[in-house]
């Protein structure tokens, strides 16, 4: 946690508020967990039950905060409405007081499709270079023609069997 005073606190109001880009924002929550800091100046000096009051008993925040634990959920925007990313990270006030909270908002679409991309690329990449080994490895070590049969679907076990006994009665040409 990190330790504020007022001129900080005056800072990041700025920076909540030229931050704010609707779909992205950052605010403060005090130790009262009233929020003193936001972009959407109706928010400002309202306790966080109030502006969210869902959210604060579907993830607990109150009780989170109380223990000064980082808290992240994917929900609701409180500005938008829009799916985001939602992160409040413990910081000190100053006083000897519940913890304040930074809070940072950041719309979810943003962060899912760079991660969905990587991903595919990543599988893409993985999916060739195992195709690439199960053809090194065939060329290296090329299948036996009994173990093709065998792995055959259409012909019994024992049917295999009596071939292969055949195969070593008849003499070879």
């Amino acid at each position: 946690a990190r330790r504020i005073d007022g001129e900080t606190l005056a800072r990041i109001q700025a920076f909540a508020t030229e931050f704010g880009t609707g779909d992205r924002y950052a605010f403060i929550v005090s130790g009262d967990r009233r929020i003193v800091a936001h972009p959407k100046a109706e928010f400002v000096g309202k306790l966080l039950g109030e502006v969210i009051p869902d959210l604060v008993e579907k993830y607990g925040l109150l009780p989170k905060m109380a223990a000064g634990e980082s808290i992240q959920y994917v929900d609701r925007s409180a500005s938008t409405g829009a799916s985001a990313l939602t992160i409040y990270e413990p910081i000190e006030s100053g006083g000897s007081g519940p913890r304040w909270y930074f809070g940072l908002s950041l719309p979810y679409a943003g962060i899912r499709a760079p991660v969905l991309a990587a991903v595919t690329r990543t599988s893409l990449i993985g999916g060739a270079a195992v195709l690439g080994l199960i053809a090194i490895i065939g060329q290296r070590f090329p299948v036996h023609r009994d173990v093709l049969v065998a792995a055959a679907p259409h012909r019994p076990v024992a049917e295999h069997a009596q071939v292969r006994s055949q195969r070593r009665e008849r003499p070879h040409d």
